[in-house]
């Protein structure tokens, strides 16, 4: 909500850790761009770039002090609905730059849902794997269950040089 800045999710992922004892936790941020700023940091935001620049950082600020990932989800611009790469991300720059993973869940490339399907089916594009593989993982996924199942894993297509 409104109230719920950076150092509130600090606050909360401190006490759900000392609350069960654990040294680290998942953070889940839904959605980066409304996430609301700090007090302090109201007069240093220019426009909405400079926003998502703070928070990114804010956050993988917060990753590392708490030694734990962090999961942002954001939305993405345009352009990504018909092409899978780092730009995608709205009010991107940082994004790109300080994520270890992105990816971007999008419906799939490679065949259509069948008419009347209780299911659908999805792409989880990788584009940036700091430590790893990057590709396409496919799942049909189930709605009424909130349910993923992979169905396979393909190579990202490579992106045509300009």
């Amino acid at each position: 909500d409104e109230n719920t800045t950076i150092d509130t999710i600090m606050d909360v992922a401190q006490a759900k850790m000392s609350a069960a004892a654990s040294s680290r936790c998942l953070i889940a941020v839904d959605y980066l761009q409304i996430l609301p700023l700090r007090l302090e940091d109201s007069g240093r935001v220019k426009s909405t770039k400079d926003r998502i620049d703070l928070q990114v950082s804010a956050l993988r600020r917060v990753a590392r002090q708490l030694d734990s990932p962090v999961i942002a989800i954001s939305s993405e611009n345009r352009a990504g609905y018909d092409s899978k790469n780092l730009g995608v991300f709205k009010e991107s720059g940082t994004i790109e730059y300080s994520a270890d993973i992105a990816m971007v869940l999008s419906r799939s490339s490679s065949q259509e849902t069948p008419a009347n399907a209780e299911y659908r089916l999805l792409d989880l594009n990788v584009i940036k794997n700091r430590n790893g593989e990057t590709g396409v993982v496919r799942f049909k996924f189930y709605p009424m269950r909130a349910e993923f199942i992979e169905t396979g894993r393909d190579q990202l297509p490579e992106e045509p040089v300009e």
